[in-house]
């Protein structure tokens, strides 16, 4: 059985939830809050929403079923980076037409972001332990959607305007996916403790000859000398 150090473990928590709970600074509810001073006409905010939510609704399914083939760690910084551009962007908006396409794309880069932390969960925490993970992770989440109203009325009245503030909030989503890039190795460690020190975890023989590298017919005939070998004994 894998086991991870306390602090390890604590670490990983932390990377992911802070991009959690950070990229929900670029999610609906900042788009919500704000549209009502972008766009006059409310048929055209419902335009803008109903594009947002259908988006949303169609991406994230493709993308949950598309992840078992994707590296996590790829996927989760890719969703924090695209996201910041994307809402970086929004301000450079100039019709309803304009809106939508970007408020797709904003949904399309923010759906692969919950399946490749849920991944990278999993894979670093014991079943027992995963519960607390997730909770903690739902928290992130939940403190950032307590505090955005508030976030978004007075960062739009210090910045002076909605643009600067969607600025901000992108320029701080991509500081959040610069954090996680450089202490990722923390999450994605393979490190074993035994005896109380830390050790690579030991390549198993199934390991080594499956790993990349080695030909498909040599990784064959070593298999087939594999199962032969557990059979006799």
């Amino acid at each position: 059985m894998r086991h991870f150090p306390t602090r390890r473990k604590r670490r990983s928590l932390a990377l992911l939830s802070l991009g959690y709970g950070g990229s929900m600074l670029a999610f609906r509810g900042t788009l919500l809050l704000s549209l009502p001073a972008i766009l006059e006409d409310a048929s055209d905010r419902g335009r803008v929403v109903s594009t947002c939510q259908l988006t949303y609704m169609v991406v994230k399914p493709v993308v949950q079923a598309l992840s078992d083939d994707v590296d996590a760690r790829t996927m989760l910084l890719a969703s924090e980076v695209s996201t910041a551009v994307v809402f970086a962007c929004l301000p450079l908006a100039s019709s309803l037409r304009g809106w939508q396409v970007l408020v797709a794309a904003l949904m399309a880069c923010q759906a692969p972001h919950a399946p490749a932390a849920t991944r990278l969960l999993t894979s670093h925490f014991e079943q027992h332990e995963r519960g607390a993970a997730f909770s903690t992770m739902n928290a992130a989440t939940n403190l950032v959607s307590c505090v955005l109203p508030f976030v978004v009325v007075r960062g739009t009245q210090l910045l002076g305007s909605w643009r600067r503030l969607y600025v901000t909030i992108a320029a701080a989503v991509a500081g959040i996916a610069l954090i996680q890039a450089l202490a990722m190795d923390v999450v994605a460690n393979d490190d074993v403790v035994v005896g109380g020190r830390e050790t690579k975890k030991p390549e198993s023989e199934e390991d080594h000859l499956t790993r990349p590298g080695r030909s498909s017919s040599s990784s064959s005939s070593s298999s087939l000398v594999l199962v032969l070998r557990r059979r006799i004994v």
